[in-house]
């Protein structure tokens, strides 16, 4: 699904939605995957 797609099925929901910002490899490359990884999952 493409970020426009999921815009629009929100829109068309009435809904938000939360997109994530992460700095790529801050402090490391490795606690910047675990944490993609974790609000992937949540």
């Amino acid at each position: 699904m493409s970020l426009a797609d999921v815009f629009a099925k929100v829109r068309a929901e009435d809904r938000s939605a939360f997109i994530a910002y992460f700095p790529a490899g801050y402090p490391t490359v490795d606690d910047s995957i675990d944490r993609i990884n974790a609000i992937v999952e949540a």
